[in-house]
């Protein structure tokens, strides 16, 4: 599956003209896919330029797993949210993605985000994204 996605002719190549067919990308993208299935840790490090937001990304959704992503930096927080989400949301399609920070109530950035989005359920606690997420295991 992550050669169709990530292959020189792949998905990406067909739903976005910018896409650069990397190597390293995909190879990172196998191997986070293969630890998902697993359920084993796997600590990468990339260098700039690999594509590292879409080689995690993809793989977590695919996995159907709950995952958090934390980011160091606000800069890839708004990557994040305003180039990377959006484009897995319009152009793959890949179902259910769940994000979960606190700042988002709070923070100037946060409005055009929310807004971004289809309708969906929001959780303010634990409570609600066990309940969440346990509503999700019939389907």
């Amino acid at each position: 599956m992550i050669d169709r996605i990530f292959g020189p002719l792949g998905l990406l190549a067909q739903k976005s003209n910018s896409y650069e067919y990397r190597p390293e990308q995909r190879n990172m993208a196998q191997a986070l896919a293969k630890a998902f299935a697993q359920e084993r840790f796997l600590i990468v490090e990339a260098g700039t330029g690999t594509g590292k937001t879409l080689a995690y990304l993809i793989p977590a959704v695919l996995s159907g797993k709950k995952v958090v992503v934390s980011t160091g930096t606000k800069t890839l927080q708004e990557q994040l949210f305003f180039s990377d989400i959006p484009f897995l949301q319009e152009k793959l399609d890949f179902g259910l993605l769940a994000i979960l920070d606190s700042r988002l109530f709070t923070k100037s950035y946060a409005k055009a985000f929310w807004e971004s989005l289809p309708p969906c359920p929001v959780v303010h606690d634990r409570q609600g994204i066990d309940l969440f997420f346990s509503s999700l295991k019939g389907r």
